[in-house]
Formats: C-alpha cells, structure tokens, sequence
C-alpha cells in the first residue's frame, strides 16, 4: 500500500491548478508537498515486489546500463497536441466523473530506474517541472544545475545549439536512508544522475510532473511549446565577461 499512497497523493498534490503550484508562496501547497516526501522517504525496495535477490539479476541481464520501469506513464494517446489538449480540459472541466485511470497520466508520470554499476543518466532538463527522486537501493551520485538563462549570440561551431548558463550545485551522494531529492522550475532543474559503484545497481523512484510532452503554460507555439528532454554537456566555468561572479557554469546543449 506505501506505493499507492504515494501515487495519490501525489496526484492530488499535482492536480492542484497549475498557479497554486507555488512551492514559495503557497503555504498549503508547500505543506502538502511536505507531506508527500514524508511518504516517499519511506519508500522499500520491497513496496516495487523486488528483493535484492532480482537487483544482482538485474545486474547482468541485457546490456541495457539502464532500465526503466513505468509505474504511471502518459500515453501516446494522452500526448494532446495544443488544440485536442485545450477540447480535453473543457470536457474534463464539464465532467466531474471523469476518469480517473486517465487522470495521472495527464497530471505525472512514476517511474522506477535501475542504474547499473558504472552506468549514468546523461546531464538533462525538466522543464517548468516538479521531481521527486527516492533512491531505494544502492546508491546514486547527483550533480544538479539550476538553469539561470540562455546565452545570446551564435552557437560554438560544430554545434546547433546555443549554451545555456546555469549555477552548478555540490555534488550529492543519496542512498536508500536519504530523504528524497527535490527539483522544480529553475531549482536543480537539470542533474546527471551517476551510479559510481562497481558491485551494486541503484534504483530510484522518480516523479515528475507535469510530465514531458505536454504543453508548457501559457504558450501558443505548438512546436516548442511542449515539454522536451534536452541533453547537455558540460563547457567548464562562465567567463568573467558573462558572469562576473564566476560561481556559474555553462552547459552546451547537444544538437
């Protein structure tokens, strides 16, 4: 039952209209928030029906460095292009009984990834997004980056995309005993998720909401105005021209 009162609470946290959804100015939300990493910090590896056991299988079947369990995922059929999604939010708003198997999809999305030893989630962005990470078995190494604001001017060469500067937080080392890591909007909003051990897997929970895909607030471009993963690298320190500070980093998105 851990596992399910995490996923309704977490859908009743996130079904929240998207303005009261304001972890620094909304004290209910904040406390409710509270309340749902209470839950998830008690989280076992036994609340997904795996044993240790299943980890060292899971250690050396494939050759996948990482797997990816769906607890609540959103369906293709639930990724609303911006018209479709603006007919469903009428239909849902005139429709108290709607239903609410469908109703997570569209508010999070749970996961489960198991990272094998050396393994690592690639540097990536969660856009206008809330995250919960609950390790639960082993251990992971995080380094996050909070998303400051994109560079102006042409794209290094070679590259398609332009540099984004972002604050590069310390390091964190979460297991199984940690309290879960929190991220939203422009808080640790991108990470690299590393699995430094030579012997153990590490699996975390993760929830996000609202999930990839679907629209961003408040945008009328239905090309870019969804949510999509982006992956960086990291360049090393901002200049002093950019940033004279110099406590901040520049990230290069992929192409």
């Amino acid at each position: 039952m851990a596992l399910q009162n995490v996923v309704w609470k977490a859908l009743e946290l996130f079904s929240h209209p998207p303005e009261q959804q304001d972890i620094r100015n909304n004290r209910a939300f904040s406390a409710e928030l509270s309340h749902l990493i209470h839950l998830l910090s008690g989280l076992q590896l036994t609340d997904l029906r795996l044993t240790p056991e299943k980890m060292e299988w899971l250690k050396s079947a494939g050759h996948a460095p990482v797997w990816y369990m769906s607890i609540v995922d959103a369906q293709d059929d639930q990724m609303l292009d911006s018209e479709d999604e603006d007919q469903e939010d009428e239909k849902d708003a005139n429709n108290d009984e709607s239903s609410l198997e469908k109703a997570p999809a569209s508010v999070m999305t749970v996961a489960a990834f198991a990272v094998k030893p050396g393994a690592r989630l690639p540097i990536h962005d969660h856009p206008k997004m809330y995250g919960l990470l609950k390790v639960v078995h082993g251990e992971a190494t995080v380094q996050s980056y909070s998303s400051v604001r994109c560079l102006a001017g042409t794209p290094p060469e070679g590259h398609s995309m332009p540099q984004l500067m972002a604050e590069k937080h310390e390091v964190t080392v979460v297991t199984a005993r940690s309290d879960p890591l929190l991220l939203h909007k422009n808080h640790q909003d991108i990470h690299e998720i590393v699995n430094n051990s030579e012997t153990t897997v590490c699996l975390f929970i993760d929830i996000l909401s609202p999930p990839y895909h679907f629209r961003l607030p408040d945008s009328s471009d239905t090309r870019h105005g969804h949510r999509y993963i982006t992956y960086y690298r990291e360049l090393g320190p901002a200049s002093p021209a950019v940033c004279p500070t110099g406590k901040h980093s520049s990230v290069l998105s992929f192409p």
